[in-house]
């Protein structure tokens, strides 16, 4: 079964969810970037049931042209039904190959993605190419230089298989790869860190950590996030 295929049967069973309060959604709102999209061009890979589109589409003041794109044809039609602005368009594309010029966006955008690409390197590789010189690129992406990662690694060996929420691709991510990848890209990155301090215990439940992100800690929080510049 094609990538398409199973991404189409894995939304087809998520259920509908049109807010954006996912952590890395939350992280994007609650800081002052919104007046930064004032008469830019936008691309979201992959944008999904379209509930980062639709936050953003509460921006009425803002004018801005905003393409979302996911290699899911249901994730498509979902955001299609879910987001009505004329500010913003939707269409089947994948982040390996995606069909636009080189130097095409302000801003590209990229939530919870590359960890989902057979080839980490080369989704980054295209979010970077489709980015106007000293354009935007904001992404987030799990972080397994953690207690997480030893999880993954013990799931492994007794041969179970690790999802996050019942994805078909499931790739290890950690932060030092992340950055690799992003400079090597041509990213001048302005921040950097992660969130949610947390661990599996033994009776199956996550155990969370009051921990404070510093220049240490922001290595091993388990949601990762990167916002940058296309040198």
């Amino acid at each position: 079964m094609s990538i398409e295929s199973l991404y189409n049967k894995w939304h087809d069973q998520i259920k509908p969810n049109a807010s954006a309060n996912s952590i890395w959604h939350k992280k994007f709102f609650q800081q002052d970037i919104l007046k930064t999209l004032q008469g830019k061009t936008i691309l979201e890979i992959a944008c999904g049931r379209g509930e980062f589109a639709n936050e953003l589409s509460k921006s009425t003041d803002l004018n801005f042209t905003y393409t979302g794109c996911d290699i899911s044809d249901s994730a498509i039609l979902q955001a299609q039904r879910n987001v009505v602005d004329h500010r913003m368009t939707f269409v089947k594309m994948d982040v390996n190959n995606i069909n636009f010029d080189t130097d095409h966006f302000d801003v590209v955008i990229s939530f919870e993605t590359i960890e989902h690409s057979p080839t980490l390197s080369t989704a980054v590789k295209e979010l970077c190419r489709v980015l106007k010189p000293n354009g935007t690129l904001y992404i987030s992406t799990p972080n397994y230089l953690n207690s997480w990662g030893l999880y993954r690694i013990y799931r492994r060996i007794i041969g179970k298989r690790w999802t996050e929420a019942g994805q078909p691709i499931n790739k290890f991510v950690i932060i030092p790869h992340t950055l690799v990848l992003l400079r090597r890209a041509g990213i001048e990155l302005d921040e950097w860190g992660s969130s949610i301090f947390s661990y599996p215990s033994l009776q199956r439940k996550v155990k969370h950590l009051q921990i404070s992100e510093n220049k240490f800690t922001r290595w091993f929080g388990l949601q990762s996030y990167f916002r940058g510049r296309k040198r």
